[in-house]
């Protein structure tokens, strides 16, 4: 297994959310993020990632799933789902949660891996997360 630490400064390219009708401030949006990574592990260092995720939140905090793939330099790809946690306080939203490779393409056919994830969501198209764990091929 090969352990590493990444970053990721995305933004979003797409979004949409549909306001609930059985209470009040319940929403369920949709968004797609794009960026480049740094990476402790230089086949990933400058790889590119898009995700596209749902999130069911009450109060503005509550579940969050998707799907994200990685574009190695190399054109490499690995790509895998993730679920975790929003917290809205104030003006602050922060993520957390795991994530888990499902497969990949080229050198990283194959691939699994698991591990946790931070982030902080910084305006309405800026997003920052933080990712380890490790991975095998």
């Amino acid at each position: 297994m090969t352990m590493f630490a990444r970053s990721l400064t995305g933004k979003t390219t797409w979004h949409t959310t549909a306001a609930m009708p059985d209470r009040a401030n319940h929403d369920r949006g949709l968004v797609a993020i794009v960026g480049r990574q740094t990476a402790t592990e230089p086949r990933w260092d400058g790889a590119a990632m898009t995700s596209w995720s749902k999130a069911d939140l009450r109060d503005g905090s509550g579940a969050q799933q998707g799907y994200f793939v990685n574009m190695a330099p190399d054109g490499d790809r690995n790509d895998g789902r993730f679920a975790g946690q929003m917290t809205t306080a104030g003006v602050e939203v922060t993520l957390a949660g795991t994530w888990q490779c499902i497969g990949g393409m080229g050198k990283c056919a194959g691939m699994t891996g698991q591990g946790t994830s931070q982030g902080r969501i910084t305006s309405p198209t800026d997003v920052s997360t933080h990712w380890e764990g490790a991975y095998s091929l």
